[in-house]
């Protein structure tokens, strides 16, 4: 299982691949294609794993009922992502990566890749994926995951 885990991140899977994509956005100097393609990464991460952590049989329990609303608005956040993402695809010009030349729309694709980023963010705040993230150094000396 160790050799699974992200580095020294007690996090391992898609938990894991999620946190580190997470991290990874806006590290250093980075492209707008770059920032792009690792939103993306951790929406399909996301619209991957989501299903999988929501399922449960349908026995009529409260459990299934309240599993299935929660999935639903989560759904609902995925639907909004995919279309910015798509939008920002669209918008996305070679140029932009010019810092000697701006261009108007540069500005707009800005405001779409936070917009990605903050209900990227609200959906991994909400199903708790990353909650237990914490490094092997962290003070209770315990590895998490």
């Amino acid at each position: 299982m160790e050799a699974q885990r992200i580095g020294k991140i007690g996090l391992a899977g898609y938990p894991g691949y999620i946190f580190l994509q997470k991290i990874r956005y806006g590290y250093g100097k980075q492209r707008y294609d770059e920032k792009r393609t690792i939103l993306h990464n951790w929406y399909s991460a996301l619209r991957s794993y989501l299903p999988v952590l929501y399922h449960a049989v349908d026995d009529g329990s409260e459990r299934y009922k309240t599993k299935k609303q929660e999935y639903a608005k989560i759904k609902v956040l995925l639907e909004d992502v995919s279309k910015e993402i798509a939008m920002a695809r669209n918008l996305y010009k070679p140029t932009f990566e010019n810092p000697e030349r701006y261009d108007p729309l540069e500005s707009e694709f800005e405001e779409v890749l936070e917009g990605i980023q903050e209900r990227l963010d609200v959906i991994t705040a909400n199903t708790h994926i990353i909650d237990k993230a914490k490094s092997d150094d962290d003070e209770d000396g315990v590895p998490a995951g």
